[in-house]
């Protein structure tokens, strides 16, 4: 049975009414960044573990991916530095044109990549509060 909507069920919208969809969107936007940068530190020290070639593979297109969205979404907060970084993470992890850096190399790269994740995450949750 549908609920019936009463009086105080109805929010009645000021002036004001974009900008707080404009802090809904930046809301949902920092808990989607929150959930990809688990993901991604997750994925890269899973990489510690010997895997088929394949499970690399799907770290390069999600870690590329992941970055592109992390740029996007530090560049709609007019965090220039972060920006960079995230791109010049992305070109470092496209599969398109693998860079060799071998797997010794490859394991501090991806080891100090998800603990930069891990501290981007804390600090930006320092400065949400």
């Amino acid at each position: 049975m549908a609920k019936e909507t009463s009086e105080a069920d109805i929010v009645f919208l000021s002036e004001d009414s974009e900008y707080c969809e404009n802090d809904f969107y930046f809301y949902r936007m920092d808990e989607l960044t929150k959930l990809v940068k688990i993901f991604l530190a997750a994925i890269l020290l899973l990489c510690l573990i010997d895997w088929s070639y394949g499970y690399y593979l799907f770290v390069r297109f999600a870690s590329t991916a992941s970055f592109v969205y992390l740029a996007y979404a530090a560049s709609q907060k007019n965090q220039s530095v972060a920006v960079a970084v995230f791109i010049l993470l992305a070109i470092l992890f496209q599969p398109f044109e693998k860079i060799a850096l071998g797997r010794t190399l490859w394991n501090v790269v991806d080891v100090a990549v998800a603990l930069g994740l891990i501290v981007s995450m804390l600090t930006d949750r320092k400065e949400n509060k």
